[in-house]
Parts: C-alpha cells; sequence; structure tokens
C-alpha cells in the first residue's frame, strides 16, 4: 500500500500543479483526472501494481493521507519554532521525528511518503 500511496501523492500533485486547467474546477471532475493519472501510471516501472480503486476511493484515501501529512507538518512547525543551537533543521527532525512516529502508528509504516511532502 506504501507504492500506491506514493503513486497517490505524485498524481495528485501533477493534477494539481496542471496550469492547463483552472481552479473552478468541479470535485468530481478533478479526482476523475486523478484517477486516470493513477491509473495509467500503475501500469509502469517503478509501480507495476494491481489497483481497482475508483475516484471515490482514490479522494478518501487522500483524505486519510493529508490528515497525517498535516499532523506531521505541525510537528516540524513546532521543531522550527523551538530550535537548537547548533543542530540544523534536518538534525532536528531526525531528532525528534521518532518521537513524533511513535505516537502515529500510521505515519510510522508511511513516513518516507510524508516527509519529502510536508517540507
Amino acid at each position: 500500500m506504501a507504492a500506491e500511496d506514493k503513486l497517490l501523492c505524485e498524481c495528485l500533485r501533477d493534477i494539481g500543479q496542471d496550469p492547463k486547467t483552472g481552479a473552478e474546477q468541479k470535485t468530481s471532475t478533478f479526482w476523475t483526472r486523478v484517477h486516470r493519472e493513477f491509473h495509467e501510471r500503475k501500469k509502469f516501472p517503478p509501480y507495476q501494481m494491481q489497483s481497482t480503486r475508483g475516484w471515490v476511493s482514490i479522494s478518501k484515501r487522500w483524505k486519510v493521507i493529508q490528515q497525517e501529512c498535516n499532523k506531521f507538518c505541525a510537528t516540524l512547525e513546532s521543531i522550527k519554532a523551538c530550535p537548537v543551537s547548533g543542530i540544523g533543521m534536518q538534525g532536528m527532525v531526525c531528532f525528534q521525528a521518532p518521537l513524533f512516529v511513535s505516537f502515529h502508528l500510521c505515519l510510522h509504516v508511511h513516513f518516507h511518503i510524508y516527509f519529502p511532502i510536508c517540507l
């Protein structure tokens, strides 16, 4: 499921940043485009997976990912608010991340996905 989540995040990012479409598209139109992109990309490396998710299922999965990502981003903000002399941001995150992950079990499985999204 981690590969599926990563692919979903990439598709969402790419569709969301597409300058050819406006911000005024309907929710169903947006998620249909994400769905189409997701099912096209899943056929090729590095993914090559089976998935039968519909656009509603994909949008619901994104809500779960977004909740965990928001928690992680809030943790990053709290780390930034309390800098430690002599330790850079990456060092502080590496120090605090295990504490955060221990409280958010879902994130523990997908830490490598959320970390790049939030930075």
